[in-house]
């Protein structure tokens, strides 16, 4: 699976990292780091490969940590917040998914969505 190797949330360059393996907890398959403006993403979780669509629900949930953290918000941090993020990251991906027109809408420039997003 190709993902971008950088993202830019909010004028803010962020490395993607993928495959990531988590030395530091088991129970992750993707993170946000907004002090280094990291994004990971595991390719596996234990010994099964990670579902492509896992991936990508995984990388635009934490898009949106990105966003929510660096508009000072915060509202999306632990409990109920995870889940609210969790519910909102598969809603995104079944409208891009399901309606694949959407991201080749191009804009003023020429470039569409998904020029822009993997480029």
């Amino acid at each position: 699976m190709k993902i971008p190797k950088t993202i830019k949330i909010g004028g803010h360059q962020y490395k993607v990292i993928f495959p990531y393996i988590f030395t530091e907890r088991f129970d992750m398959i993707g993170d946000h780091d907004p002090m280094v403006k990291v994004i990971r993403i595991a390719e596996v979780d234990g010994n099964l490969k990670i579902a492509d669509s896992a991936i990508v629900v995984t990388l635009i949930h934490e898009i949106l940590h990105a966003i929510d953290r660096n508009s000072g918000h915060n509202m999306f941090v632990g409990g109920e917040g995870e889940e609210h993020i969790k519910a909102i990251s598969e809603g995104i991906y079944q409208v891009l998914a399901d309606n694949p027109k959407l991201v080749s809408i191009p804009y003023s420039s020429g470039l569409s969505f998904r020029s822009i997003l993997w480029r």
